[in-house]
């Protein structure tokens, strides 16, 4: 007797002579879940899910770079030094590295989507809150609330969208995902420089408060990852998914699909915890995207975020004009994000994030020795330079780090990995915060450079390369 599961074709006795509860004996294994992936179209299914997720990914930069924008305003609403600022940019970090961690270990262990939809509702409905804060410590106390959704949101997300995309198109497709996030901050800086001169810093925060209403929505609009559910035996349900999505990408059956690919690498099953992360196979691997997870962000997001308050309080521009050369600077991130979608699979991983690290890390060194002489023109223009170059590391590293883990420890991995981001931007503000305090902006350009240059190196000895491989066949 032949049956048609979810689109695998099988030929055996249903479990149940009744009709309606009748489950085929053969059930998907995970190598036939991988296969119906690998082959499927990316039609009118993979831009639903990739407009969800990118959604999602531009709120997450919108309330994570909020406070950069609104510092020069409440720096003198509020009257506290340099230090403090790094403090309160700081402490929304100590909130993502919770997140990132908790949230991550629960994404492996539950399920992709779900921890998603709660990352969105409680980072939303915390910038709510924030927008009502009436001082230094609320302010403080709700950012570090704020940043358990935040940190979670994006490794969580770049993992669910990793496995539900093939492995020709992966590299150029997360890295869209990724450079959604760059939109988004390109987005915060546009809309600061509308709104916090004419409405008040509160509506920053009231309009970051949109992903809550996506996330109560998600559930509806977009399924669980078929591979998170083979890899924790719910076969069953990894077939009514991929059914699913077969039906509406051959047309409701009008268009035949490519047959499944026979070549899928044998899948282990070995249980994954975080002590995985430093077996033999691994270890290099996971230390490596450490070291360069750490450095983007330092780099990265010290310059995104202090860009604001430099220009402001270092070189004394006047509240608008400080804006609106942040506002530039951010296009110059945005274009760098952007100008990597095509470079992940066209020069390959290693020599993409060769070009950003040391094309990030050359300005910064000239600024350093340029030190308080330098204008504000030139820090506009050499800082710019470095974040573009940066920009690329920042937005298509994730497709490395989910590349280079197995399904049952992706999450995991992906999660430590972000864990060294939030670190980098916990101690990244607090430390430019005290340096620019006692030893001047010069030395935190160094900082920054001699970061990107070290991140370099590592990649240069220790990064694989994972152009066009199914992800099994790069982590087995």
């Amino acid at each position: 007797m032949k049956f048609d599961y979810g689109g695998f074709r099988c030929d055996c006795e249903p479990l149940s002579h009744k009709k309606e509860v009748a489950v085929p004996q053969c059930l998907p294994t995970q190598e036939d879940v991988i296969a119906r992936l690998e082959r499927l179209p990316m039609t009118g299914w993979y831009i639903r899910i990739m407009l969800v997720g990118g959604i999602s990914g531009a709120f997450d930069a919108f309330d994570t770079f909020t406070i950069a924008f609104v510092l020069p305003v409440l720096v003198e609403l509020w009257h506290f030094d340099a230090k403090a600022a790094g403090f309160l940019v700081s402490i929304g970090y100590v909130g993502h590295l919770c997140g990132t961690l908790g949230l991550s270990w629960v994404a492996e262990r539950h399920g992709r989507l779900r921890v998603l939809r709660w990352t969105l509702i409680i980072f939303g409905i915390m910038s709510l809150a924030c927008g009502f804060a009436w001082n230094y410590v609320s302010l403080f106390w709700l950012r570090l609330v704020q940043g358990i959704g935040l940190g979670a949101e994006g490794p969580v997300a770049v993992v669910y969208m990793n496995e539900f995309t093939k492995a020709r198109y992966r590299g150029r497709m997360i890295t869209l995902f990724q450079a959604i996030f760059g939109l988004g901050a390109l987005l915060v800086s546009w809309v600061a420089l509308l709104v916090v001169p004419t409405f008040g810093w509160q509506w920053m925060f009231f309009i970051g408060a949109v992903p809550a209403l996506l996330g109560a929505a998600m559930r509806r609009l977009v399924p669980e990852s078929p591979r998170w559910l083979a890899s924790h035996g719910r076969l069953e349900e990894a077939g009514r998914v991929l059914g699913a999505i077969e039906d509406e990408a051959s047309r409701h059956g009008m268009r035949p699909l490519p047959a499944p690919a026979t070549n899928i690498p044998a899948v282990s099953t070995e249980h994954a915890g975080w002590a995985s992360l430093f077996t033999p196979f691994y270890r290099a691997r996971t230390l490596s995207v450490w070291c360069m997870a750490f450095a983007m962000a330092l780099t990265s997001y010290g310059l995104q975020t202090w860009m604001p308050l430099t220009l402001r309080t270092v070189y004394h521009l006047p509240l608008r004009e400080a804006l609106h050369d942040a506002f530039i600077f951010t296009i110059l991130s945005t274009l760098g994000s952007w100008g990597s979608i095509t470079m992940l699979d066209s020069i390959g991983r290693r020599a993409s994030y060769l070009i950003s690290f040391l094309g990030g890390a050359l300005p910064l060194l000239v600024l350093w020795r340029l030190g308080a002489g330098a204008s504000p023109n030139q820090v506009l223009v050499l800082a710019g330079i470095s974040r573009f170059f940066v920009a690329i590391v920042t937005v298509s590293i994730w497709v490395y780090i989910t590349e280079i883990f197995p399904t049952r420890m992706r999450s995991i991995g992906s999660g430590s990995a972000s864990a060294f981001v939030r670190i980098a931007s916990i101690l990244g503000p607090a430390v430019v915060g005290l340096m620019l305090e006692d030893v001047g902006i010069g030395s935190v350009f160094l900082l920054f450079g001699a970061t990107s240059l070290a991140a370099a190196v590592i990649v240069f000895f220790f990064c694989v390369e994972t152009r066009g491989r199914i992800a099994e066949e790069v982590a087995p």
